[in-house]
């Protein structure tokens, strides 16, 4: 079997990202049906996990670089604001936010199990044994 083509880092990008096959196929200069076949290659699929994770932990920090100024904004309306429904509404905020932080924390340690299992796994197989 020959080299097989395409842009693998293209692809991967793409995937994580939520691109259509299509999508996927233009960035990377793959058919559609490479594309598929390629997106069920267990290496291919871990790397758009890591992927994924590194997106998500990017987007995270962003968020989280924000968060010290909106927390002292929704700190200066509780404490200032007079009317219940904003202040409700920062609450509010606050628990969805604390909320969201917890997800994205889970999702990693699931993602982390995930390729821990996967080593061991590899290191248990030898030549030969189904998988």
């Amino acid at each position: 079997m020959g080299a097989k083509k395409g842009n693998l880092p293209e692809l991967v990008a793409s995937a994580a990202a939520g691109r259509s096959l299509d999508e996927m196929g233009r960035a990377s200069g793959m058919s559609k049906s490479s594309v598929q076949r390629r997106l069920s290659e267990p290496a291919v699929i871990l790397e758009v996990e890591k992927a994924r994770a590194e997106m998500t932990r990017q987007a995270a920090g962003r968020v989280l670089s924000l968060r010290d100024m909106a927390f002292a904004r929704i700190a200066r309306v509780l404490r200032e604001e007079s009317s219940d429904a904003t202040v409700l509404r920062a609450c509010e905020l606050v628990l969805r936010f604390a909320s969201a932080a917890e997800t994205a924390w889970l999702q990693e340690k699931v993602l982390q199990m995930e390729r821990d299992l996967r080593q061991v796994e590899e290191a248990w197989s030898y030549p030969g044994q189904p998988q």
